[in-house]
């Protein structure tokens, strides 16, 4: 198995985990994703959100703590879950030529993604659909399609709730004008910014104040939060979403359906890393935190640097680059998902040499240099 994980998916002898890079692999070969760039982004979009819940469930699932199960559990019912499904409905409902779909006017993974997030909220939450009704007709025409339909009944039967899954956007771009708006420090914006330098576009850097601005934009934004990206007065959400929709547009996908998916496999393990990171910054409890910060020092980074060193150790061919002989979104996550560690934890790389020239290498590239030189200097 190429990271000691389960699901695995194996393909005349090639092997991909990571069960989100498998999920958009798959959509892109049966053609569920979208026939425009636009409209792969937005089921980007709606998969992510999907899997904010999977998250959620698998923090309830490992809590030990009696009080903060019950917080947790109350905040993905009172919380999470209504804002998720607030969008859903409002995406179903501006659909107007989409014959009930989430986006376009065919079945696609967004579809498929809800309906498996309905059977967590629902079965295990006992949530109920009552106010989101364009969510329940949407929910029975998915379990009506035929082959849907054939495998809901034939499948087998377990307690534990699977993975939902996420997925990717994208296209090639013509002119557009783009505007990024998040917070004043990297965050979950950097990964989008650093794409948008290294492929030299220009964009328009929004930078809103947490307390004076935010409260005011909250409301206006598709799903509450930040980051959001507007392309040519069209608006998406979501920076995994985002990331990759940019990345598409500016030729860092990969040249191949196989080397998208090595790409969206690499970015989904150093995700792991921000979101350990971003546990450990969030946790006010000091016993708890320091637990998190020894975990993810000696657990959760030693893992994804084998695995990424092992990457690079495996492509001969690629110039130093993660995969392929060119950068990609998996260079640039790689770089950004590693500032962290380093700043905030002193992760050291002298055991992955081939890590830190793969540091040096990107850091050394003109674009990436300027932004790194010229970009307001924050805490995070």
């Amino acid at each position: 198995m190429p990271q000691g994980s389960l699901p695995v998916l194996e393909i005349d002898g090639r092997k991909l985990s990571q069960s989100t890079a498998i999920a958009r692999y798959i959509g892109r070969q049966c053609g569920l994703m979208g026939k425009t760039g636009w409209e792969q982004a937005q089921i980007d979009c709606v998969l992510d959100t999907c899997a904010e819940i999977t998250i959620q469930y698998q923090a309830l699932a490992q809590e030990q703590d009696i009080i903060r199960k019950k917080n947790i559990f109350k905040n993905i019912l009172e919380n999470i879950v209504p804002a998720n499904l607030d969008y859903c409905e409002r995406l179903l409902s501006t659909n107007n030529g989409g014959k009930g779909h989430l986006v376009g006017a065919s079945l696609s993974l967004a579809d498929l993604a809800l309906y498996d997030y309905m059977d967590i909220i629902i079965h295990t939450f006992g949530f109920k659909l009552v106010n989101y009704p364009k969510v329940a007709a949407h929910r029975r025409k998915i379990a009506e399609i035929p082959r849907v339909a054939e495998y809901l009944k034939k499948r087998p039967q377990h307690d534990e709730v699977v993975d939902v899954v996420i997925a990717p956007a994208v296209e090639k771009c013509k002119k557009k004008h783009y505007k990024l708006t998040y917070f004043n420090f990297r965050g979950f914006a950097e990964l989008a910014r650093m794409v948008f330098a290294a492929s030299g576009t220009e964009y328009e850097d929004c930078r809103v104040d947490r307390e004076t601005e935010w409260p005011k934009l909250k409301p206006k934004t598709p799903q509450g939060q930040l980051p959001v990206l507007e392309v040519n007065g069209e608006v998406i959400a979501q920076s995994g979403a985002i990331a990759r929709f940019l990345a598409k547009e500016a030729g860092m996908m990969g040249e191949t359906n196989w080397e998208q998916g090595q790409i969206e496999m690499a970015t989904d393990v150093m995700g792991d890393i921000f979101a350990a990171f971003a546990s450990w910054f969030r946790e006010k409890d000091e016993t708890l935190k320091e637990e998190k910060r020894k975990k993810t020092v000696e657990e959760t980074i030693p893992t994804v640097l084998s695995m990424i060193e092992k990457m690079l150790t495996n492509n001969p061919t690629g110039q130093g680059f993660m995969v392929g002989s060119s950068l990609t979104l998996a260079d640039l996550a790689l770089y950004d998902g590693l500032q962290y560690p380093i700043d905030m934890f002193n992760v050291s790389l002298d055991n992955h040499p081939k890590i830190a020239a793969h540091r040096k290498m990107i850091a050394e590239i003109p674009n990436i240099a300027g932004w790194l030189k010229q970009r307001p200097v924050t805490e995070f």
